[in-house]
């Protein structure tokens, strides 16, 4: 039994995460998950081009030729790359799943691909689009570093799937932008063994132009900035958009006309001028992020895991705590922020013989109770813990793994029918 579990780890992983999500997958066609995000969705081109509109755009196209209601539409587009979300994930992890406790606390994380289930205002919201782009890339360089593929059939992905897939991206939401340094810090592993900012003209030469198209992705942000949307634009976009669906609300539409210096200053001092947001969102940071740093320093310091620019990781994530700064979604920041750290380090192979140092075999009464009050703590986090994806109204262990099983049982035994319906807006 244990043979066969570890043989087909992977797909038993991904069948138990995508059964976690059933629920929230088919509520999703019965509620709207999120009435803003279901707005915001919707913004698309039919009164010129603006941000964020290509979703909408889709959602609307598809709508004329297969004439489907755009709310099912809607929640088919974000079921699909959700669960391509899972795979790719649960794929990624496969070469740490020889350590079990390391394997599950990474996929049960309730900072990392669980955090739509346990906050289902993080659900149907765009990032997870570009979450897909970002796995995508980490597995693509994964076989590269591990000899798998060549650097030309790197060039070829660069070049006719990330670059555009960014562009496009950055059409849908502002978020890809804060991203792009991600994107670049891989590229950049592929062509260059170290790091060294004296030789950063090396980047422009001929043989590595590649990296250069990354600039193409600010065509879109440059041509917003010079083309400011107008609320009288965005009020006819929404009344077009409202023949539709009757549900869209005009609030999550005309938040665009918002000039983005009063939207920082309002959402800096509303988050960081509230200790109740400071508390939950550093407590969920210092979790989501400080265990998942030091395991892979672990396997880096012991050569189980051969990483290319240590300091170009941190660097290429410090503009997505800019986010931070302009929106109170701190949750959805984290989210992707999370992601972002443990996919730089997913992206190089581990050796297949690894092992956490830490976690040796002595048996001196400290380092057990060491050890036990570590995997105890980390236990609280899986299970009770969960990531509030806004505002600064939160508590930082009010849900998790726990809140989510008796959820399920009253869905499976109680009244669940009218908390869905006090909870969520009937389609």
């Amino acid at each position: 039994m244990i043979k066969f579990i570890n043989r087909n780890i992977s797909y038993i992983s991904t069948l138990t995460i995508l059964l976690f999500f059933t629920p929230l997958f088919y509520y999703s066609f019965q509620y709207i998950m999120n009435i803003w995000a279901f707005s915001n969705a919707f913004i698309n081109y039919s009164y010129g081009f603006v941000r964020r509109g290509l979703l909408g755009e889709i959602i609307l196209f598809l709508n004329s030729i297969l004439d489907v209601d755009v709310f099912y539409i809607h929640s088919s587009i974000y079921l699909i790359f959700t669960i391509t979300n899972i795979i790719l994930f649960v794929f990624l992890l496969k070469k740490v799943s020889k350590k079990k406790f390391l394997y599950i606390f990474l996929l049960l994380n309730p900072a990392l691909i669980l955090f739509p289930l346990y906050d289902t205002g993080g659900y149907l919201r765009k990032e997870i689009i570009v979450l897909t782009l970002m796995l995508v890339h980490s597995l693509v360089c994964n076989k590269y570093h591990d000899n798998k593929i060549s650097q030309k059939t790197y060039n070829k992905f660069l070049i006719f799937f990330n670059i555009p897939s960014i562009l496009l991206l950055t059409l849908n939401h502002g978020i890809q932008f804060f991203l792009i340094p991600f994107h670049i810090c891989l590229t950049y592993n592929v062509y260059f063994e170290k790091f060294n900012i004296h030789e950063i003209k090396k980047i422009f030469t001929f043989k590595n132009f590649y990296i250069l198209f990354y600039f193409l992705s600010l065509i879109p942000l440059i041509y917003f900035f010079i083309n400011p949307i107008k609320t009288d634009q965005l009020r006819l976009i929404y009344e077009y958009t409202n023949q539709f669906n009757k549900n869209i609300l005009w609030d999550p539409i005309n938040v665009l006309s918002n000039p983005l210096s009063s939207q920082v200053i309002t959402d800096t001092k509303n988050m960081f001028g509230s200790a109740n947001a400071l508390k939950t969102y550093s407590v969920n940071l210092f979790f989501a992020l400080v265990p998942i740093i030091y395991i892979f320093n672990n396997f880096y310091k012991n050569n189980y895991l051969k990483l290319k620019n240590y300091p170009l990781i941190f660097l290429s994530i410090t503009p997505i705590f800019l986010l931070f700064f302009m929106g109170r979604d701190w949750g959805r920041w984290l989210n992707v922020l999370s992601f972002a750290i443990l996919l730089l380090y997913l992206q190089f192979p581990l050796h297949k013989n690894f092992k956490l140092i830490f976690f040796s075999n002595k048996k001196t009464p400290t380092l057990i109770l060491v050890k036990i009050i570590i995997i105890s703590v980390c236990l609280y986090y899986l299970l009770f813990m969960m990531v509030p994806h806004c505002c600064n109204n939160t508590n930082y262990h009010m849900g998790g793994f726990v809140e989510n099983v008796k959820m399920a049982y009253k869905i499976l035994f109680g009244d669940f029918g009218s908390h869905l319906d006090n909870t969520f807006r009937k389609n």
